[in-house]
């Protein structure tokens, strides 16, 4: 079965001042902090009201509890345990296909933060699976994430209205032959 364990990546450190751990009921007030802010989602989605994000947590925790969820987040910490953001991880329409995507608070933005998770992530995912593939989507004005991803070798795949998005978005793929010949060591 063609698949992420998300569990491997339980308390992964990075950048030496971060780690994360998997969502859980004691994070809904991070939760609706990052998905009810108007500037944090000016390029993702509509800012979350309270019942929206409340019904959306618990959903989101329901479903990363089945033996292969479709979508798992993931709590960033600073080494003072303070929350940064989320790391997501959410299942495509082709089975193979994982959107990677980083929410960051805004007092965390421009430090290195989503850049460094996601090459620690694509270490792990890729050195454990030459089949699956990971997506990600920006919008176009949003040019940080872009730059991010271009920088850490997604190839661009266009802009478009994809997976039910309602904004037009850029989206980026990186596959394990990519991967391999950008990263070639997989300690």
């Amino acid at each position: 079965m063609v698949g992420i364990r998300f569990k491997q990546f339980e308390g992964l450190k990075f950048s030496e001042c971060f780690y994360i751990t998997s969502l859980n009921e004691l994070d809904f007030e991070l939760y609706f902090e990052l998905y009810s802010n108007d500037e944090l989602m000016k390029f993702i989605r509509r800012p979350m009201c309270f019942d929206l994000a409340q019904k959306s947590f618990l959903k989101t925790l329901e479903a990363m509890k089945k033996p292969s969820p479709s979508i798992y987040l993931f709590v960033i910490y600073n080494q003072a345990h303070e929350h940064v953001g989320i790391l997501g991880f959410k299942k495509q329409e082709a089975k193979t296909e994982f959107e990677i995507g980083v929410v960051i608070k805004e007092k965390y933005q421009k430090r290195g933060v989503s850049q460094s998770i996601k090459v620690i992530v694509l270490n792990q995912i890729f050195s454990k699976s030459s089949t699956v593939s990971i997506s990600a989507f920006c919008h176009p004005e949003n040019l940080i994430p872009n730059y991010i991803n271009k920088k850490l070798g997604f190839d661009f795949v266009g802009e478009g209205n994809y997976y039910g998005y309602k904004m037009v978005m850029n989206k980026w793929i990186m596959d394990f032959n990519k991967y391999s010949e950008m990263y070639i060591d997989f300690s």
